[in-house]
C-alpha cells in the first residue's frame, strides 16, 4: 500500500509541475524557452482549449484600421471643405472610451473585406451627411512598430507605417436617380 501511495503523490506532483510549466510558457511562445519547449506543451494546450493566438506580451501589436474619406454633395461642392474625414472619428485624450472601443474594432472586420464596408460603412456615412452624392472612400492601416524596434521616448505616430489602400468612389444615390 505504501508504494502505491508514493507512485501517486509522484504523479499528481508530477501533473502540477507540467501544468505550472504549460501555464508559465505558452504565453510567452516566442521567447528562446518557448521556442525550444513549445512541442512538449503545444498538444496538450491545443486538446483543452488552452493554447492563445495572441501574444501575451505583445511585442508585435496589430495593425489599426481605419477609413479615411471625403463626401461629395450633390451640388458638387465637397464637405468639411475638402478635408477628408475619419471613420471612427479620432479619439480624443487618453480616456477609455467604450463608444470608440466598438467603432475601432468593427472597423477593423469592416476592413478586412472592402465589399463590407461598402455595403454596410458606406450608406451609414451617406446618410450622416444630407444631400450628399458620393462618398470617396481609402482604407488606411497603420502598422505599429515592434516593441523591440520602438524608440521608448518616441511619439505614437512616429511609431507608425502608414499604409493608404485604393481610393474608391461610391455613389451615395439610389441606382434610380440620376445625379445632378
Amino acid at each position: 500500500m505504501r508504494p502505491a501511495r508514493v507512485v501517486l503523490k509522484v504523479a499528481i506532483s508530477t501533473f502540477i509541475v507540467y501544468q505550472l510549466f504549460a501555464v508559465l510558457l505558452l504565453p510567452i511562445s516566442g521567447s528562446l524557452p518557448g521556442r525550444k519547449l513549445a512541442r512538449f506543451f503545444t498538444p496538450y494546450a491545443n486538446e483543452l482549449g488552452m493554447n492563445t493566438t495572441w501574444n501575451f506580451f505583445s511585442p508585435g501589436p496589430s495593425p489599426m484600421f481605419f477609413l479615411q474619406y471625403e463626401v461629395e454633395m450633390s451640388d458638387g461642392s465637397e464637405a468639411n471643405n475638402g478635408e477628408p474625414l475619419i471613420y471612427p472619428p479620432p479619439r480624443e485624450g487618453r480616456t477609455f472610451s467604450d463608444g470608440w472601443s466598438r467603432r475601432f474594432y468593427g472597423m477593423r472586420y469592416l476592413a478586412l473585406d472592402s465589399e463590407r464596408y461598402v455595403s454596410f460603412l458606406v450608406p451609414f456615412l451617406c446618410r450622416q451627411t444630407p444631400g450628399a452624392a458620393a462618398i470617396y472612400v481609402q482604407g488606411v492601416l497603420e502598422k505599429i512598430e515592434d516593441i523591440e524596434k520602438a524608440d521608448t521616448w518616441a511619439e505614437y505616430p512616429d511609431m507608425t507605417e502608414r499604409m493608404s489602400l485604393q481610393r474608391e468612389r461610391h455613389s451615395c444615390l439610389p441606382e434610380s436617380e440620376p445625379a445632378l
